[in-house]
């Protein structure tokens, strides 16, 4: 079944919008950010988390990316 449409109100829409101005940044998030020719910034709109260390593996984005 389809859902009904829905007229959302510019606050409700607002809420679910990712401004450049509040994202976040990580420049140390990938294995070989530590290298000069490799430098870039991260920049999470969906999200993103980490597992951390398992089994002596470090999480592939580090921990500053979520």
């Amino acid at each position: 079944m389809i859902p009904a449409i829905r007229n959302w109100t510019r606050d409700e829409m607002t809420k679910r919008v990712a401004f450049f101005r509040d994202l976040k940044g990580s420049k140390t998030g990938l294995p070989d950010s530590d290298l000069p020719e490799c430098g870039r910034e991260l920049m999470n709109v969906i999200g993103f988390h980490p597992d951390g260390y398992r089994n002596g593996a470090v999480a592939g984005r580090g921990f500053e990316t979520a």
